[in-house]
């Protein structure tokens, strides 16, 4: 099975990136990854993006923050 990549751009999107993930969760294909970058200068959202990290143990998540 292959590996498919899902990729979030995040931007200000704190209302809208809990909704993005769990449709990512709900697919039928398991064999995700879900990478998010994190191009926001508030470091609030990212400790929210943490926090999801860290509760989503059935997917290979990788955050990373864009210079």
């Amino acid at each position: 099975m292959s590996l498919i990549s899902v990729i979030i751009l995040y931007y200000q999107k704190k209302k809208y990136i809990t909704s993005s993930i769990n449709s990512v969760l709900k697919q039928s294909y398991k064999n995700l990854e879900l990478i998010i970058i994190y191009d926001d200068t508030n470091h609030e959202d990212l400790i929210i993006l943490n926090n999801l990290k860290k509760k989503i143990k059935e997917l290979r998540f990788l955050l990373t923050k864009k210079i």
